[in-house]
């Protein structure tokens, strides 16, 4: 839309094939999980409860793990971040082109404009650097376990870390929505319009100038 304003949209036909190669992408990339698991059975002494059964990986070379995750590292990871930093750089290019190519502004205007463009350079490298960290531990903890277990047989220890890098990679897609509204002053506008509904008894808060 900010690239190629006169490109043709995309339509329902092209919608629906797009939507389906992303499912069937993601489908693939996750297939050699579901092929090389194995069911195992564990021993437990708790009242009724004898076995607890679980799923492992199971893979048929000993390096195969960490072969998957490189390929999971460098399309999930390396690739959106790759394409976020063109996409945005063209954006930011874009905007900055036709700031400098538009018609005489009075200097109200101009500053409305400079602050407009601002405000979205700060949300586009927002979100690709809340992208970059947030899933960051993640790919890292797999790499490092793949390569050499530092855990060793501590189980417990190697789960509790795994568990808050993939919650620092589930962070980012609460973080998104955030930034959105934060930055952008219509949004802000009707938080804080509904906060005063809710909060009758709060003093009001200043409303920022629509740009």
């Amino acid at each position: 839309v900010i690239v190629y304003p006169t490109k043709k949209s995309l339509q329902k036909v092209g919608a629906a094939v797009a939507l389906m190669g992303m499912w069937l992408l993601s489908f693939l990339l996750a297939l050699p999980n579901f092929i090389w698991r194995t069911l195992k059975n564990h021993e437990v002494k708790l009242p009724g409860i004898e076995t607890v059964s679980y799923c492992v990986e199971d893979w048929p070379s000993a390096h195969g793990r960490l072969y998957y995750s490189v390929f999971v590292i460098v399309v999930q990871y390396c690739l959106p971040i790759l394409t976020l930093s063109i996409a945005y750089a063209r954006i930011c290019n874009k905007l900055k082109y036709r700031m400098a190519n538009s018609s005489t502004r009075s200097s109200s205007r101009s500053r409305k404009k400079d602050g407009r463009m601002r405000r979205t350079n700060t949300l586009l490298v927002s979100i690709a650097l809340i992208f970059c960290l947030s899933w960051l531990p993640l790919n890292l903890y797999n790499v490092v376990v793949d390569l050499h277990n530092p855990f060793g047989d501590d189980t417990e220890s190697m789960l509790i870390v795994y568990s808050v890098c993939h919650m620092a990679g589930m962070s980012s897609a609460c973080s998104n929505p955030l930034l959105y509204g934060w930055l952008n002053d219509n949004f802000r506008k009707e938080f804080l319009e509904i906060f005063a509904l809710l909060c009758p008894f709060c003093p009001p808060s200043p409303t920022p100038s629509a740009a």
